[in-house]
């Protein structure tokens, strides 16, 4: 993986996929056109419009039976315990984990892999977390 600096203008999904593809991960375009990528769970990537961050998240259903209180614990002690992702959950009940990885000023293709790669770990640290089992 190169230690090439990529800045916020040549950030796009094209530009990505490819990155994430040099770096053997199962990267690929889904029918909406987001990276999409999987491991143990679906990853989307989500580069901003003017390239200065890139958004990664994950999305899980909940258990329907689950009471909102049991959810919006889980969600709290993923972001107190976890602190560099966070964790949300939707007004339908699901569960988001994001973290942005900021490109403003150059970041090395290697950088955002192994950022990407560290988020993949913590939502899996996350859903360690689930005590309950909120998470459907």
């Amino acid at each position: 993986m190169s230690d090439e600096l990529v800045y916020p203008k040549d950030i796009s999904k094209e530009a990505l996929l490819a990155i994430y593809q040099t770096a053997y991960m199962d990267a690929v375009l889904d029918d909406d056109g987001d990276i999409l990528i999987r491991e143990d769970y679906r990853h989307f990537v989500f580069p901003e419009e003017d390239g200065r961050a890139i958004h990664l998240a994950t999305f899980f259903r909940s258990r329907e039976d689950a009471p909102v209180e049991e959810k919006l614990a889980f969600a709290n002690r993923v972001n107190d315990e976890l602190v560099l992702i966070r964790a949300s959950c939707t007004e339908r009940g699901a569960f988001c984990f994001d973290y942005y990885i900021p490109v403003q000023g150059g970041i090395t293709k290697q950088a955002i892999v192994l950022a990407t790669r560290r988020y993949i770990g913590l939502v899996r640290s996350a859903l360690a977390r689930d005590d309950h089992d909120v998470v459907g």
